[in-house]
């Protein structure tokens, strides 16, 4: 599997692993805040499909300024290949992210590495 290196800086949602782009096994993931000064940044990280809705993995996780957090394969499970419910509808999910500055000084920044 590939490696994916983001560097974020919106308080807008962004998509990490686009639907169906067929990522079938994660095996890490790590934020590290880089926004400025000693801001710390709210992490949401989700699952979302057209056809369930979001799913939080992550939601209103506070990362302090220059910190990291890791989720490794024991916490993160993520397949997001393209497949069929029972009614027989596509389904496949996107990661994303969202960016919060708690006391809306800057706008928050990360660094993510997906393996």
């Amino acid at each position: 599997m590939a490696f994916i290196n983001k560097t974020i800086s919106s308080a807008l949602t962004q998509v990490l692993i686009p639907a169906g782009s067929d990522y079938p096994n994660l095996n890490s993931l790590r934020i590290t805040n880089t926004s400025p000064g000693d801001s710390p940044c709210k992490v949401d990280l989700y699952i979302s499909s057209q056809n369930t809705g979001n799913f939080y993995l992550i939601k209103g996780k506070m990362i302090k300024a220059f910190e990291s957090m890791i989720l490794d394969n024991n916490s993160l499970k993520f397949n997001n290949k393209s497949r069929k419910d029972n009614l027989g509808n596509e389904i496949s999910f996107s990661m994303n992210i969202k960016l919060t500055d708690p006391y809306s000084i800057v706008t928050p920044s990360v660094d993510i590495i997906i393996n």
